[in-house]
């Protein structure tokens, strides 16, 4: 009797797993394995790859559909123009307030310190408050990028009467031109200009006043520089070279004959001008002014501390003065 072996105890398991002639006495491969299970994988498939064709198809359908209707209902609206405009507006309506919401929650920055522009108002003046404007303004740039916040802000510091003013003006605009106008900033600021002195004919009396500037006795380049530029600033801006050379032949006699000696002021900008010219005004005129202020603050305090007028004091100082540097020596 032969012994039992491993092969022979799964001849039989062969025999009934096989149940053909070309699988007896062999064992099952990784080939054969391999196959039955995509078989198997395959018949349970198979039912499946149609439904999900078909729903797919189904879906493609529906949404070619309604990018059709997307479309027609475009159409319909251009061509009858019912409701576009109502839309388009109040879109940017909602959008401006939640911007304006944002930016707000997002930067606060109060606005004070800012005097009222009055009118008649003067060309520095002016200036003065659009710079304060401009530098609040640059200061919350989230909070005033647009330039209604901007002009709304700048009508809370004008006079009443400069308010009606920008008022009727925009009534006498067109509808298209209005809705313009409320929102630039660069217009309201040349608008500005017809609150100066001279009313609508303001250009020609700045004209007058750019032409008859000129430093005063006591004022600084550095003020006279800054009442100019107020001025010009009205007008389209000069080459730098004319506009140095004006600024040069609007200063005193004796500050132009100091700085020729001291420089060629040709190939200059102005604002070199205007340095050189503050440091020999520095240099000369604050000290003598500064040595009168205390002679005169000195002389009112020994006033009122004596009880005497002012000028009584004066003749008795000149008097004593006098007598003790010109009183005759007596010869031996």
């Amino acid at each position: 009797m032969p012994p039992t072996t491993r092969s022979t105890r799964d001849t039989p398991y062969v025999l009934q797993e096989g149940g053909t002639n070309s699988m007896l006495g062999t064992s099952p491969t990784p080939s054969t394995l391999s196959s039955l299970d995509t078989t198997q994988v395959s018949a349970h498939k198979e039912p499946l790859v149609p439904e999900k064709l078909a729903a797919i198809r189904e879906r493609l359908a529906q949404l070619q559909e309604l990018r059709q209707l997307e479309e027609r209902e475009k159409e319909l609206h251009t061509l009858l123009g019912i409701g576009t405009d109502n839309q388009q507006r109040k879109t940017k309506e909602r959008t401006r307030q939640e911007s304006d919401a944002s930016s707000v929650s997002s930067c606060e920055i109060e606005v004070k310190n800012i005097p009222e522009l009055r009118q008649p108002t003067t060309p520095q003046k002016r200036q003065e408050w659009l710079n304060d404007l401009n530098c609040v303004f640059n200061r919350a740039r989230r909070r005033f990028k647009k330039d209604y916040q901007k002009i709304l802000i700048a009508l809370d510091y004008i006079q009443a009467q400069g308010r009606a003013r920008w008022e009727r003006y925009l009534d006498e605009l067109p509808k298209d031109r209005r809705d313009a106008a409320e929102n630039d900033w660069d217009l309201f600021q040349e608008w500005t200009l017809t609150l100066l002195k001279g009313g609508a004919n303001y250009r020609a009396h700045l004209a007058i006043q750019r032409q008859n500037a000129k430093q005063r006795e006591g004022q600084s380049p550095m003020e006279f520089s800054l009442y100019l530029d107020s001025i010009e600033n009205c007008f389209e801006r000069a080459l730098e070279s004319e506009r140095a050379y004006t600024y040069f032949g609007k200063l005193l006699p004796g500050l132009q004959r100091q700085i020729n000696l001291y420089k060629n002021i040709e190939d200059h900008t102005r604002e070199e001008i205007v340095q050189l010219a503050q440091r020999l005004w520095d240099a000369t005129e604050p000290r003598p002014k500064r040595r009168l202020e205390a002679k005169a603050k000195g002389r009112l305090q020994r006033a009122a501390y004596l009880h005497q007028p002012v000028e009584e004091l004066a003749y008795r100082q000149r008097r004593l003065y006098r007598s003790r540097h010109y009183t005759k020596k007596p010869q031996p």
